[in-house]
């Protein structure tokens, strides 16, 4: 009898591990369109850009579309990342790429990103100053109760200082 009790005293801690995983990962899977004036964009703000965001989510990855439109000019980027916390690489604006891991954690999406960039300065007829450096960012997406609204808090390191941008986004109609 003690045998059956142990057994299913595991059984119910399993089962109760189990499920406060599965709260811990919500789906975001979905199409999303920047809400800017519920956003906080810091210097992306003067540029006025229209942003919508794809996710897929399964158990085991999230894939990431960006879709940035700014007068005249449109970005798309693509990201993988799996859900294990495991190294991925993406192709990102240098020729390195862009090295993130993703995982939940307390119930928010969490990607830890790191890529090298170059800015270059030209000053009257000298030769340009390039100037590489890497940027560090961190990004916490977070689904509302409804499921109709995800937030992402973007912090990161650049050489100038630290940056935190919010982006608001609701979810578009089927």
């Amino acid at each position: 009898m003690k045998k059956i009790v142990f057994f299913l005293f595991i059984g119910f801690v399993w089962a109760a591990v189990a499920g406060a995983a599965i709260a811990q990962a919500p789906d975001l899977s979905g199409e999303w369109k920047l809400n800017p004036g519920r956003s906080d964009l810091g210097e992306m703000a003067a540029i006025d850009p229209s942003i919508t965001l794809s996710i897929r989510q399964d158990a085991g990855a999230v894939v990431l579309r960006k879709t940035i439109s700014v007068p005249a000019k449109q970005t798309v980027r693509n990201f993988r990342y799996t859900l294990d916390g495991k190294e991925s690489l993406n192709a990102g604006e240098s020729l390195k790429g862009l090295k993130g891991t993703a995982a939940f954690e307390k119930g928010l999406l969490v990607v830890r990103a790191e890529q090298e960039g170059m800015t270059m300065r030209i000053s009257g007829d000298d030769p340009p100053e390039i100037e590489y450096f890497k940027y560090d960012s961190v990004e916490e997406f977070s689904l509302s109760a409804d499921g109709r609204t995800l937030t992402v808090v973007q912090t990161g390191q650049m050489p100038d200082g630290p940056r935190k941008t919010t982006f608001v986004f609701d979810k578009a109609a089927a």
